[in-house]
Order: C-alpha cells, then structure tokens, then sequence
C-alpha cells in the first residue's frame, strides 16, 4: 500500500484499523508516526510517512484524547436538537461565555495526553465520522462552539497552545516543521489481522459474500484486457475505440469497478440491498468492457486494413463464450451448434499477456447429443487466434482426435446412452486412482475421491485435501458475523468423512480431471495435459452453495509433509510475498490472513503454493497444513455497523492451482528468517493464468464482416517476470491528446524450485531490461515519458527507450505521439 500510493504522488498517509496491542506498543515508544517501507526497501526509497490513530475509533469520541467519555462532550452533532446523545450519559453543552473557560481546560487537557503518545506536540483531532456534514446545521454547530473554544485557548498565553482549524497537510506540514531533523522509526509489513477490542479479530471479511469478491476478479481481468486491446486498436489508427459511446463504456467501467473497491464493497460488510446494487453494477461494467473488447477485436482483425473502416459502435460482431445475465450468474458458457456438417464454427481467443500462450482449451459443442471439446491452443501476446471446429463422422474421426475414457466409481447405475461414450466402466465399490498423462505431474485420489498425493518427477509428496466446517461461539457471547470470525471451538469439524457418493474420472491426451457432487460443495480437480502455464499444477474448481445451512463456515484444507514448522507466506495484493507465523497462544481467528492471490508453505525439501482466483480468508493451523475459507454464513450482526447478518449467499466458483515443487538443494534463494518471500517461477504463471485468463469470443449470426484469423502486434515478448499492469489511452494533462500509459512491474522470482524443463520453456529476464520502443508493433513515432501512477502528472522524457527494470519495481511510462 505505501509503495502504490507513493507513486501515486500521495506524501503522507494517516490509518486507524490497527491492532488494540499493536497500537499499545508503538504508543509506548512514541512511535505512531514512522516511515513506513517496503519489504524489500534497504534505502528508503518506497518510504511515506504514516500516522496511526492511537485510539478505539476515528469518531469525536476517540479522536480529542484518551477519555471518550470527555471527548463524547465536544461532538456537538450529539445537542439535543439533533436528537443524538453521547452513550456515556454526558452530552456536549453549546459554548457560551459563562462556560467556556472550564470547557477548553477540559477539552486541552485531553489534547495534551493525547501529544504525549507522540513525538511532537502538534496534535491532531479529527472531528467526524460516517454520515456527519449532510446538514448545514451541524457544520454550523461544529465550527462556532469549536470556534470560541479556539478563540479562548488562543487569547490566554497562560495555557501555551495555538490550535485552529486545518487540514492534513497542514498537521504534517506543522509536525515535521516541529520534528525537524529528528528521526522517525522505520516500518515495514503490514497489520493484519485486525482486532479492535478482546479476542475481536476481523478476519470474517477477507471471505464474507465471496461471489461478489469473485465477480470483481471477473471485471479487473476483462476490463484491463479491453483497455489494451482498445489500447492496441487506439495506436493502429482506430481513434474511434476511445471515443463517443466506446469511451464512455470504459469510463463507466472503471468507475463502476473502482465503486466496488469501497472499504464496505469488496470486503462483502454491505447490507444486502446495497450488495445487490453492487453486483448488478458490476455486471454493467463486464458487458460494458465485453463490448469494447469484441468492437476492438473486430476493428484489428477486419480484412481491408487500409481503409481503417469504422464499425458501428453499438453493433455486436463478436460475443463472449462465457456471459453473465444477470447479479447472480456464475457464468453461462455459449455452446457451438452445428447446423450442417460441411461448416466449420470459428472460435477467437485473445491473450491479454504480453507474451505467447500454450494452454488447453474447452468447448461445449451440440450436435446430436452435447460433447465437450479440448484442444491445445496458442495464441500470442495481446493477439488473437481463429480456430475452426469441424464436424466429422465418427468413422471419419482424424488420428489426432481421441474419445475421453470415462469411469464412475461408487454407483451401479449407468448413465443414459451417448454416442462414441458406449464404453464407460460403471464401479460400484471405491478404489484409489491416479491422473496424469506426463511423469512430472501426477494426482492419486483416496477411495473418498479427494486428493491423497501429488508425484513430482517420480517422488511422491502426501497431499491431503479435506473440507472442514466452523461453527460461531453460542450467545450472550458476541458470535460471527460479515466482519469478526469467532468460531466455537478451536479445531474445525471434518466433512464428507464417508464414501457415499458418486466419483466421475475423465482421462485423455489433452486433460484428466476427477469431479465430486457433495453437499454444498461440486469438487473439480482437473490435471492440463500442456506444456502451457496451465500444465505446471493441478486446477481445483469448487462450486460452493451453503444457502441452507445455519452459522456455517466451510473451508479447504491441505495436510502435508512438509515440516513448516509455524510458518507460511501469503501475498499483499498480490504485489509481493510476506511470511506469517502462526501463534499458538493466540485463537483460530488470530491467526487467519488474507489471501487475494497466493500462499505457500515450505521446508528444505519442498514447497506446496496454492493460488487462488479469487481473494478468501486462509490459515495455516498446523506444520505442513494450508486451509482456505471457501464461503461463510452467519445468521447474526456482529455490531461493527453493519446491523444483520451474512444470509444471502450465492452459488459460488471458486477457482484454485496447487503446485508441489522440490527444491533444489545446493540453490540458495533467500536470506533465513527474511520477512519477505518470493513465488516460484510455476506460481508466478499460475497466479498469472487465473489473474488473465484467455477470453474466447465468437462470431455473432448477424455479423458479416469478413475477419482475418491472425492478429499479433508485439516486436517481441516479454519475459515471464515482467507484466504489463496497466496499459489504456489516457489524456494528456493539459491538451486535448491522449497517449498510452503502460504500467510494468518485474516479479521477484526463486528460482531454486521447480524443474529444468520449466526453465527451458519459459523465458526469464537476466537484467529486466526493456527496450520499449521494439516492444509493440506501433507504426508511428512515439515520444516516451515518466509520468506518476496515476498519469496525473507527466516528467521528462526517456533519454533512451531502454530501461531496465529492478525486482519488485513498478515503473509507469506515457507513450504520447511527436508532435510534427
């Protein structure tokens, strides 16, 4: 967070959700205010200068010092006539000049305890909180009783204060004026987990209303893969993609997501009305990016170039193959029709990434019964490639082609008739079963149908996968709810621990996968049989549906081998990797972090990584054990505001990658006990093919236009280390032109794990130089500049298009045209 908002232009930063402990401590030392760094910063060079709130709140009552019950009385909103009271029973008085002189003894008396938390004597006292300063009234209460107290302490030299009315930068701008040379702490990690009072923790909200958090993912990858190629399309001559209609689309988009970003959207702390507005917002913005995307991919691939013809902005050419109808739609996938069996169907896949893309692809397709289809597919970087579906007799079936074997355990029933499918084996008795088509990479199931094992180039690692269920502690004592995790006892119950369900195994050259239907849960584990990123691990799909259940908290969870001891890595933001560690002295709730892409546990021989597409709550319980909330439903509020439970869950997917990889033994790749952690290089692809997966679109019925199959506009790859963050048409500051802004981030990557032939398949940047102006195919002359995150502000331009990229680092570059 420092780091983004430093490049931002953001200079000093002030926080309030930090533990009661944690706050206790720095208060101890004088050290609420320090310079808060990156992990990995040893100069100093990602500092900003933060401020903690050393109280309970950021309302009045815990803003003027110590004593709510004191500082309740300087909240004037809380008068009579406003119909609010303070809950201490000892309610503001107007400031008059009978009582002004005992009222600013008292109010500055609590300002000094307040000033002895901190380095300097500058203080600063808020004066709001949610909802306040909707009526003209209270901001006149507000300023004139604050007013005459000001006016009060400012005329009496004997009391040795000036204080007035400011900002934020005017506190920071007073407090270093005091500070002068004086040095602050330096800081770095983060504050999780949360609690603001007892055993409070406020780790319930990394998974709280996890389809919403889901379908924000969906919108973040489909509109940063509609900027560019709008983007691309924008820098071919197409200005009319970031224009009129199709401008106004991704404008809305991004507000529409940026919406959701709010500290009660993405967290799932919302009231339900106000969560289903979300949502629906949300879906506004995934058609509204849908739709630019399929108008600039129409514009690039059209036949006749020269002409740089302008479509109709509102016409559809192409359509997604998987669309989301309405606020609770998981995703509805299209299905290839065959109408005749001369005519082949097209389907288009774009890449996002700036680099080629190897990964299996599956269709459903219908002709006299409904298939599934895969196949191997590349496509290039932030290119697009047409495939051709024919229909063929099954005698005619080429050589290359091959039928899935099916197998059903646990079930003397056989399924209905389909054709080439007559040889399914039905199994009426359980039994362990492996997949997996290469040595390098295989599943064994137990007789459950749950994962057992994984066998990395012929070692075999235990990899137990179970799903266990919390309960809430029993009232009058304050239970879960959207924000607090309190669960009832200190180990979870196991789930599903008979065998009295149907196993579904699907093996075959292109991918193996094994399917459950559990109660609340459908359990997909699926092996790519690719030399793609999407072949480095085993993909995990939960369809998660606890709508009937009661108090009800359900998680993944692996147990393994490997001796990690107390401690695991999650990622913040999926920015970079921190090291956690699991205290034993304190609850379940304590202990549990976020994870909004990656986690992984470790010990000398192995490392387990498991990413998530989606952001959930996770834990590591017990040396070599990972767990990952899937879903929470809570029936009561948890009094943090939001005033009712957590009852209107969704059908969910939630989609994972575990990757078990050996180390190498004589490779070391970080200093011990360094607070930071870095990906691998399989997990830095994985959290790549679930962050930017491929989008698939095809031609609509009533779209004529005739389309090339082939589009690929980059000079050149980029190496897998370095991602293209951001890159969208942005106005200039100042002028009527636009340019485009590319943001590049080089991942750190330990590369003491994983096998030899990934190394060879992938390559993986040496130096992180760039040279930009040989990196896409842009016909014109480009001026290239530094500019800050946010392209607010454009800095001088590139001596040399050649830049070289540090690990970790963000760099954010505008490519606007020469002016002639």
């Amino acid at each position: 967070m420092p780091y983004l908002l430093k490049n931002s232009g953001v200079e000093n930063l002030i926080i309030q959700r930090v533990h009661y402990s944690v706050k206790k401590y720095l208060a101890k030392g004088k050290n609420l205010e320090f310079k808060w760094r990156q992990l990995w910063d040893h100069n100093g060079s990602t500092e900003l200068l933060t401020h903690v709130m050393p109280f309970y709140s950021y309302d009045v009552p815990h803003t003027c010092g110590p004593d709510p019950k004191i500082c309740c009385q300087f909240d004037f909103f809380r008068l009579p006539k406003f119909g609010l009271s303070c809950p201490w029973r000892v309610n503001p008085q107007v400031i008059t000049d009978k009582n002004v002189a005992k009222r600013a003894e008292l109010l500055l008396d609590q300002y000094r305890k307040k000033s002895q938390l901190f380095k300097s004597n500058v203080v600063l006292a808020p004066l709001g909180d949610d909802f306040r300063y909707s009526q003209s009234t209270e901001w006149d209460e507000q300023y004139d009783n604050y007013q005459r107290l000001f006016d009060y302490m400012n005329n009496n030299d004997n009391l040795h204060v000036k204080i007035q009315f400011g900002t934020l930068t005017d506190y920071f701008n007073a407090m270093k004026n005091e500070l002068k040379d004086k040095e602050l702490p330096k800081l770095s990690g983060d504050f999780f987990t949360y609690a603001d009072r007892d055993d409070h923790y406020w780790s319930g909200y990394y998974t709280s209303r996890p389809y919403h958090k889901q379908l924000d993912r969906v919108l973040l990858s489909t509109l940063r893969a509609s900027e560019i190629l709008a983007a691309v399309g924008w820098a071919n001559g197409y200005h009319n993609l970031i224009k009129n209609s199709l401008e106004k689309r991704l404008v809305d988009a991004r507000q529409l997501h940026a919406l959701f970003q709010h500290h009660d959207g993405v967290t799932g702390t919302a009231k339900d009305h106000v969560v289903i507005d979300y949502a629906k917002k949300m879906i506004k913005a995934l058609n509204n990016s849908n739709h630019v995307l399929q108008i600039a991919a129409a514009h690039l691939l059209q036949h006749n170039k020269n002409h740089h013809q302008s479509l109709n902005e509102e016409s559809k050419y192409l359509i997604m193959d998987e669309m989301r109808s309405h606020h609770t739609s998981i995703g509805e996938r299209q299905t290839i029709i065959f109408i005749d069996n001369a005519t082949p169907e097209k389907i288009l896949i774009y890449n996002s990434l700036p680099r080629e893309r190897k990964k299996v692809q599956i269709h459903t397709t219908l002709s006299d019964s409904k298939y599934e289809l895969s196949f191997l597919a590349n496509v290039p970087g932030f290119g697009i490639t047409t495939y051709f579906i024919y229909p063929v007799q099954r005698k005619a079936l080429p050589s290359t082609s091959h039928i899935a074997n099916i197998q059903i355990y646990n079930t003397a029933i056989p399924p209905n008739s389909v054709p080439a499918f007559e040889r399914i084996q039905i199994l009426p008795h359980t039994q362990e079963f492996s997949i997996g088509y290469k040595p390098e990479l295989i599943a064994t199931f137990s007789k459950s149908g749950f994962l057992k094992s994984l066998n990395i180039a012929n070692t075999t690692f235990p990899v137990h996968l179970e799903f266990v269920k919390y309960g809430t502690v029993s009232a009058p004592r304050p239970q879960s709810g959207a924000y607090l995790f309190l669960p009832d006892k200190p180990k979870p119950d196991p789930l599903y621990t008979t065998n009295d369900w149907a196993i579904h195994v699907i093996t075959g050259p292109i991918y193996s996968k094994v399917y459950l239907v559990l109660s609340h849960v459908r359990h997909t584990c699926t092996l790519f049989h690719s030399s793609g990123a999407d072949g480095l691990g085993l993909h995990i799909i939960n369809e998660v549906d606890i709508s009937k259940t009661t108090n009800f908290e359900l998680a993944m969870k692996f147990n393994t081998d490997i001796v990690s001891n107390d401690e695991f890595f999650t990622d913040l933001n999926g920015l970079n990797m921190i090291r956690r560690q699991r205290f034993s002295k304190l609850p379940i709730q304590a202990n549990y972090y976020p994870l909004p892409a990656a986690g992984y546990i470790e010990d000398k021989r192995a490392r387990l990584t498991i990413l998530t597409g989606q952001p959930l709550g996770a834990a590591s319980m017990g040396s070599g054990q990972f767990e990952i909330m899937q879903d929470r439903r809570l029936m009561q509020d948890d009094e943090r505001g939001l005033e009712q439970g957590v009852t209107d869950n969704l059908n969910t997917k939630h989609k994972f990658i575990v990757i078990l990889e050996k180390k190498k033994m004589s490779c070391k790749s970080s200093v011990p006990n360094n607070p930071a952690g870095m990906l691998s290089v399989g997990g830095h692809l994985a959290a790549e093919e679930l962050l930017h997966p491929t989008i698939v679109m095809h031609p609509h019925e009533s779209s004529s236009i005739d389309l090339n199959p082939y589009f690929s506009p980059l000079y050149t790859d980029l190496p897998i280390d370095i991602s293209v963050i951001s890159f969208r048409v942005f106005p200039l500051p100042d002028t009527t032109d636009k340019g485009i802004g590319v943001v590049l981030h080089r991942q750190p990557l330990d590369t003491c794990l994983g096998e030899e032939s990934t190394f060879k398949r992938f390559n993986i940047s040496s130096t992180g130089e760039i040279n930009l102006a040989k990196f896409i195919n842009i016909s014109e002359h480009w001026t290239i500049s530094e500019t800050s995150l946010t392209f607010n502000s454009v800095g001088s331009t590139l001596k040399s298009p050649i830049i070289q990229l540090c690990p970790n680092q963000l760099l954010s570059v505008l490519f606007h045209q020469t002016q002639s």
